[in-house]
């Protein structure tokens, strides 16, 4: 999930920091630029769209492999749905850049409700692994700001405050925020899994304390 924050990011800097001044303040705001699920009318800023469209990928097995296989019903459903759902915005955002124009899949009714479903899954997958792994269950929710509700969160409420203004379309570093939201569930996963290794070498040491080398000294 870091790498994809960072792709993230890589993409939010073609648009705002390269493109910007080049194409005028105003307009690099309009939501012809919005990479975020491209749709007509679109242009490609850059290599921004196949950036997002990778971090999204990524996000997509970061999940899978957060969860794992062989869990009980619910959470394995949950999980299939989250990563679905990102690995087609993912796909979409990837060849949309690549094609330089938005593929069908912007149309298409089962990837948007993909879309709109993945904050309630990912609500869900919190829950229900909340109390295995709270860590693991706070990553999940932070993902919820790189999903629909997340993005008008950011471009609408926290962009300007950071910014210090509101645009009339879409807000600059709006998707700077998404990406923070992504490396910050990252970070959590990291962090449970360095608690876990420190865990699991804690319990080691009284094995290798009662070995014959040991018991001898």
């Amino acid at each position: 999930m870091l790498a994809s924050a960072g792709l993230q990011q890589l993409a939010a800097v073609q648009r705002w920091a390269v493109a910007g001044p080049i194409l005028g303040e105003q307009a690099i705001e309009d939501h012809r630029y919005d990479y975020s699920w491209p749709s007509d009318p679109w242009e490609n800023v850059g290599s921004a769209g196949q950036l997002l469209g990778i971090g999204h990928l990524l996000v997509a097995l970061a999940v899978l492999a957060a969860v794992g296989p062989g869990r009980r019903r619910p959470v394995a459903v949950m999980r299939t749905v989250v990563a679905a759902a990102f690995g087609c915005l993912g796909l979409h955002a990837v060849l949309s850049g690549i094609l330089g124009a938005p593929t069908i899949l912007q149309a298409m009714l089962p990837a948007v409700l993909l879309g709109l479903v993945a904050p309630t899954a990912l609500l869900a997958l919190a829950v229900l692994v909340a109390r295995t792994s709270p860590l693991r269950a706070v990553s999940f929710v932070l993902l919820i700001g790189s999903t629909l509700p997340g993005y008008l969160v950011a471009t609408f409420a926290i962009a300007p405050a950071l910014v210090g203004s509101q645009s009339y379309d879409t807000t600059p570093w709006t998707e700077s925020v998404v990406a923070a939201a992504v490396a910050l569930a990252g970070a959590a996963l990291l962090l449970e899994a360095l608690i876990r290794s420190i865990a699991q070498r804690a319990a080691a040491v009284p094995h290798r304390d009662r070995s014959p080398g040991a018991a001898a000294s």
